[in-house]
């Protein structure tokens, strides 16, 4: 699979647990490998037809690197893949029924690091077709979703022109398509004057949710932290899975620190699962190119998609239920008393009305030190010592 070589750039991976810990310090590389995952079979067939032939694809990769899938004049067509839901039609899953978002959520996905982006296609096609969410998978140049310093990827325009009448978006990725998607909306927040948050951006993000991923501070874009005020209101989700040998679970911990502060935070550990599971594709070269070895997972890929793909879909559901709410209203959040200490004690409501028991997600409640300059320092100055502001891929 052809993928448009890159400059000399210092890559550190971010690899974690015991079978990578040796492998650990020779994962530095001067050159990213001139690579991308392919899809499997499966992945392929579930790709909507303009985007199942490789050109396609790899046209998709040119237009970006010739800057051509942003801004006004973006080929938006050619540089996503839209899958298209049909929302007057008879839905067999139950949990659709409960899902009413109308056509009026729709999700951009990211994929991980030099992953082609039909991989995921298999999980869209959850998203679209069982639970009838219109989903929008940019194609980025070498397959890298996330840039250092590239704060915003400037995709979410495109979006809009696939689906006018999506109202919220749920940004959402897997590994370094996490980055991506936290960083869109943490950026879009910073671009404007004013402390109102939600009234900044709450008109368009609707949502962020990352896959064996999480919020990291040495990738040239400042020091990001959700679970300072004012993102209360967002729903949040954050998914891992068991057997994932490839995330580096000391930094996957400390970033969860920095998620909101509120009961709309769904956290998820998929038992059984692993990294490669939350997609489709052939990573066996991963191994050699990449120095990163995944766990075995217990679990067979669709199931793990089929989880992850509810719970997008619930903080897709999240996000219909705030465009009903009345103007000035907001989904329940700490008490200012509360912030600073601990989070509710009580489990959140909408989590559990929304998710069946058998996949109920658990909630841990972020706790925060009681000084937010004190908490800040001590997680910038880890997250800074343990990369040596490198650019580096958790994927």
């Amino acid at each position: 699979m052809r993928s448009p070589n890159l400059a000399t750039i210092l890559v550190l991976l971010d690899v974690g647990g015991p079978a990578n810990d040796k492998l650990h310090h020779r994962s530095l590389q001067f050159v990213l490998p001139d690579y991308t995952s392919p899809p499997l079979p499966d992945a392929v067939a579930a790709t909507p037809p303009p985007f199942q032939s490789d050109e396609t694809v790899d046209n998709a990769r040119d237009l970006d690197a010739a800057g051509l899938c942003v801004g006004p004049d973006a080929n938006y067509t050619a540089c996503q893949i839209v899958f298209t839901p049909e929302l007057d039609g008879g839905a067999s899953n139950s949990s659709t029924e409960a899902l009413t978002t109308g056509g009026k959520v729709g999700i951009i996905f990211f994929g991980g690091a030099l992953v082609d982006p039909r991989g995921y296609s298999p999980m869209m096609r959850m998203l679209s077709d069982d639970y009838r969410i219109p989903v929008v998978v940019p194609i980025f140049t070498a397959d890298m979703s996330f840039k250092m310093g590239v704060c915003d990827s400037g995709r979410l325009a495109q979006a809009q022109k696939a689906f006018p009448c999506v109202e919220r978006w749920v940004l959402a990725g897997h590994s370094f398509g996490g980055i991506a998607a936290y960083n869109d909306a943490w950026s879009m927040a910073q671009q404007k004057d004013g402390t109102d948050i939600k009234g900044t951006i709450g008109d368009t993000i609707g949502g962020v949710a990352m896959i064996a991923s999480y919020v990291r501070q040495d990738l040239g874009c400042g020091f990001s932290d959700f679970s300072s005020i004012g993102w209360e209101w967002l729903p949040f989700a954050s998914i891992s899975a068991s057997e994932d040998m490839i995330l580096n679970v000391t930094n996957y911990e400390a970033g969860q620190e920095l998620l909101p502060y509120s009961p709309l935070v769904i956290t998820k550990e998929i038992e059984g699962g692993n990294h490669g599971g939350f997609g489709s594709y052939d990573y066996s070269e991963r191994e050699t190119l990449l120095f990163q070895i995944d766990g075995n997972a217990t679990i067979t890929p669709e199931e793990q998609q089929s989880i992850t793909a509810e719970i997008i879909s619930r903080i897709a559901s999240l996000a219909a239920e705030d465009i009903k709410m009345e103007p000035g209203s907001s989904p329940p959040s700490p008490t200012n008393d509360e912030l600073g200490t601990k989070a509710p004690s009580k489990q959140p409501t909408t989590a559990d009305q929304v998710f069946p028991a058998s996949t109920s997600p658990t909630y841990k409640p972020t706790e925060l030190d009681t000084s937010g300059a004190i908490h800040k320092s001590l997680v910038s100055s880890f997250f800074i010592a343990g990369s040596a502001l490198t650019c580096f891929l958790c994927y």
